[in-house]
């Protein structure tokens, strides 16, 4: 990893974003090797993450063991769910005092520094971000103007190490989710609504349904509603607006079989 540091930097890249935690154990001479690429490339930024964590907050935070007089430093915590899908990054966090940027953050060049998180737009296609093979870059056969003046995330792609669940696409290593992150920073501000919106209106259209009398309108009325909340997300999600539409689907589901079962116990008494 240090070799392929200094090849990246003799490449010409702008910034170097190390998406691996050095918490492990090496000797001395390694680490010496490693903190002199870092060094000498005077751009790299390392990864800070949190110890056993799937949230943010009371997070205990690890510092790299390596780390050179000329590093940066980043965040890389995330809050995923029970699938391993990434839904959440940092602005920034605090490590013994000090504010560090999260990876996507200084990706984008944002200005925000909070403690806040931020929702994803998975609607970016991880298939647009440029690979090049590690291995290319150890034996020198890749061009160097594809590194040239840009960001470079150094990460894993080993199978079941830092792998992440991302939606319509499945596993993927956890550096498309920092750059995927910082992409959506560079769109916009993502703003996240909740579930209450879904709900009420949900809720209304509900109350539309069980009022009616006509079985035709209450079909209408709820199999509209239900479309709406399952292809609204890629409209709004497109437009960096996050809403959870679970909440709103449940309530016209419940409703939809409770008035389904009464019309049916209905015609049952019909001689």
């Amino acid at each position: 990893q240090a070799q392929m540091i200094g090849r990246i930097s003799e490449a010409g890249a702008k910034r170097t974003f190390v998406d691996i935690i050095y918490r492990g154990e090496s000797t001395a001479a390694d680490d010496a090797y490693f903190v002199r690429a870092t060094d000498k490339a005077r751009n790299v930024t390392l990864a800070v993450a949190p110890r056993g964590t799937t949230g943010f907050e009371g997070a205990d935070l690890l510092l790299p063991t390596v780390l050179g007089k000329h590093s940066e430093l980043g965040l890389i915590s995330a809050h995923y769910n029970y699938q391993n899908a990434v839904w959440r990054l940092q602005y920034s966090g605090l490590v013994e005092g000090r504010s560090i940027p999260s990876f996507a953050t200084l990706l984008a060049k944002s200005g925000e520094r909070s403690s806040k998180s931020f929702m994803i737009d998975y609607s970016i296609d991880p298939a647009s971000i440029p690979v090049v093979s590690g291995s290319d870059v150890l034996k020198g056969r890749f061009d160097p103007r594809k590194i040239e003046g840009k960001d470079v995330v150094l990460g894993l792609a080993t199978e079941g190490i830092d792998q992440y669940f991302i939606p319509g696409r499945g596993r993927m290593p956890g550096a498309y989710v920092q750059i995927i992150g910082a992409e959506t920073l560079k769109t916009g501000t993502p703003l996240y609504l909740g579930w209450l919106p879904t709900l009420l209106l949900a809720l209304a259209v509900c109350w539309a349904a069980i009022a009616s009398k006509s079985a035709g309108r209450i079909g209408l009325l709820l199999g509209t509603a239900a479309v709406t909340l399952l292809l609204a997300p890629a409209a709004l999600e497109s437009n960096l607006l996050f809403l959870d539409m679970t909440p709103g689907l449940f309530a016209i589901a419940i409703v939809s079989v409770v008035l389904s079962w009464r019309r049916s116990r209905q015609r049952g008494l019909v001689n």
